[in-house]
């Protein structure tokens, strides 16, 4: 069922959905020890001419932003179960999704989950998940080559078996709200709730009363949570959100502009060392309707594009001693880098959403950049 969001939304109206959103970041703050850090970032500053800050959400625990949605959505279940039988879990992803609801079962003390990856998962994350597996924490198939097929088999499995409980990669309300409380950390909130206010620590980044949010983008579960915090939320800012993708994979951009889901054939998408945002979009997600409502702008970015800023973000990363980036977490970067010039004045917040990368894959991103051009 799509949340119905008004059209004609005008700043200080709060919906429904962002106290529901506020209510993740609250449950968030008593499971994670900190928020995701958020650093001013002076060279790429300098390079776009306007303050540019991460917010490193491949810090957090089994490193991706994932572990947000991960846990809103499975406490969640958790609190009307029976208490004598917990339920089984499913679910399945490209690799960042799995890997964190791992995390959130071991520490909920939930086992024996059924998880699912595609064939092409990235080498590291399936060496995360083989090491799982083999301890008996959780069951693990590889199946489909494109991400889509892995999530209907997920969700058909967990069908299959009664009581369990699928545990959706984006296309559910309670993991969007979760994504939705990376955006609550920044703002400003009156309430005084949680870790919100990151925005706060500089009064400089508050002079312009606006703030641009560059969030890169598969299935949109991220983007649609960052979406509805920026947009019907009360933090007094105007914001612009932009929702970044590969070039070659733009399903839930291109689904947008064409009013209609489209197949990962029909977007004419191709493979993309992004893994982590890879492939179509599920029937009936509820991220489609509300990133046609509420997100401003789309950016795409070529192959060339993610690897060289995936590498400038990691070199950028290695100085502050912060672990490095996969791809996929680098395209808010690369938007950033090729948007210079044309963004509205006031901070750019660009999402660092993943770190499960491995040496192999980084030598992939060395030779996409074509490093010696640097």
């Amino acid at each position: 069922m799509l949340y119905p969001i008004a059209n004609n939304f005008q700043l200080g109206f709060e919906s429904s959905e962002a106290d529901q959103i506020r209510l993740a970041a609250v449950g968030l703050s008593n499971f994670l020890a900190a928020p995701s850090p958020l650093i001013q970032c002076e060279e790429l500053s300098s390079v776009i001419g306007q303050t540019v800050l991460l917010k490193l959400e491949h810090t957090l625990p089994s490193g991706s932003f994932k572990i947000r949605g991960a846990f809103n959505k499975i406490s969640s279940v958790l609190k009307t179960a029976d208490q004598d039988q917990k339920p089984q879990f499913v679910t399945s992803s490209a690799g960042n999704h799995v890997l964190a609801c791992c995390h959130v079962w071991q520490q909920l003390g939930v086992s024996g989950s059924a998880v699912f990856v595609p064939t092409t998962v990235a080498p590291a994350k399936e060496a995360k998940l083989t090491r799982l597996h083999q301890a008996g924490l959780i069951r693990l198939s590889k199946v489909g080559r494109e991400c889509l097929e892995t999530e209907l088999a997920g969700r058909e499995f967990a069908l299959r078996c009664p009581g369990s409980v699928y545990v959706p990669p984006y296309s559910d309300w309670e993991v969007i709200r979760g994504q939705g409380s990376a955006a609550f950390e920044l703002f400003p909130d009156p309430t005084g709730t949680g870790w919100a206010g990151q925005l706060s620590a500089n009064s400089d980044w508050l002079a312009a009363g606006h703030v641009t949010l560059l969030v890169p983008t598969g299935g949109g579960g991220l983007l649609a949570g960052v979406a509805l915090c920026a947009k019907l939320g009360r933090s007094g800012l105007r914001t612009t959100v932009i929702g970044c993708q590969p070039e070659a994979d733009q399903v839930l951009a291109k689904s947008v502009q064409a009013g209609r889901l489209l197949s990962y054939d029909e977007a004419g998408s191709r493979e993309t060392v992004a893994q982590g945002t890879a492939g179509a979009v599920e029937d009936g997600s509820p991220t489609f309707e509300v990133c046609r409502q509420h997100v401003d702008r789309w950016c795409s970015v070529t192959e060339q594009e993610i690897a060289r800023a995936c590498l400038r973000l990691n070199k950028i990363l290695a100085a502050e001693g912060q672990p490095r980036a996969e791809p996929a977490a680098a395209l808010g970067v690369a938007a950033a880098l090729k948007l210079a010039g044309s963004l509205p004045a006031g901070p750019v917040v660009a999402f660092v959403t993943g770190g499960n990368v491995g040496d192999a894959e980084m030598e992939l991103v060395k030779k996409l950049a074509d490093e010696e051009d640097l």
